[in-house]
Order: structure tokens, then C-alpha cells, then sequence
């Protein structure tokens, strides 16, 4: 039976060479879309889940307004941790970190 059905399409596959080859590139590019968003989205989603506490990590941005629009970036003024946390309780610890300096973060 799973025989019959292998030789019936591949007799449709063969009459109608383009509207079968339109037909399996739009499915493949379908599925393949399906599976890069999916693998995107989990990725997302378990972003920074290894902590113990992940639900207690924030990050801190800063919307800057110039002539051309806005920009949000992940930069923040120095002292704004030490500054954070001296005025709000619920702020535990804090970290920095400049992408432009040339200080490595080792552990051990």
C-alpha cells in the first residue's frame, strides 16, 4: 500500500515538473522558517536561566534623543549602581561592565 502511494506521486511529480517544484521549495522554505524562529525564540526565553535567581536580574539601559531619533543603548552612567542601591532596598548587588576597556573578567 505504502508502495502504491510512492508511485502515484512520483508520477505527479514527474507530469507536473513546476507546480511540483513550486510547491516542495515553498513547503522546505516554510519548515525551515518554522524551525529557525522556534530555535530563536527558545533561545530567547532561556536567555540567562542558569542563575538561580534569574528572575532577579535586570539590565539596565539608556535612551538617548539626538536630532536624527533616539538610540537605546545598554550604557549607563558610573556611579548609577553604587547610586541604585543606596537608595533602593531591593537592589542587592550590581555589576559593570565597559565593552572599551581592556580589563578581562576572569573567574579562578
Amino acid at each position: 500500500m505504502l508502495k502504491n502511494y510512492f508511485t502515484i506521486t512520483w508520477r505527479v511529480i514527474m507530469r507536473a515538473k513546476l507546480f511540483s517544484l513550486i510547491n516542495i521549495s515553498g513547503l522546505s522554505l516554510g519548515l525551515a522558517s518554522c524551525v529557525l524562529i522556534g530555535y530563536y525564540i527558545q533561545q530567547e526565553l532561556t536567555y540567562d536561566q542558569f542563575h538561580s535567581h534569574a528572575d532577579r536580574i535586570y539590565r539596565v539601559s539608556s535612551n538617548f534623543l539626538n536630532s536624527n531619533g533616539g538610540d537605546n543603548i545598554s550604557a549607563s552612567p558610573d556611579r548609577l549602581g553604587l547610586q541604585l542601591q543606596s537608595e533602593f532596598p531591593e537592589v542587592k548587588s550590581f555589576a559593570r561592565l565597559n565593552p572599551f576597556s581592556d580589563h578581562v573578567v576572569k573567574y579562578n
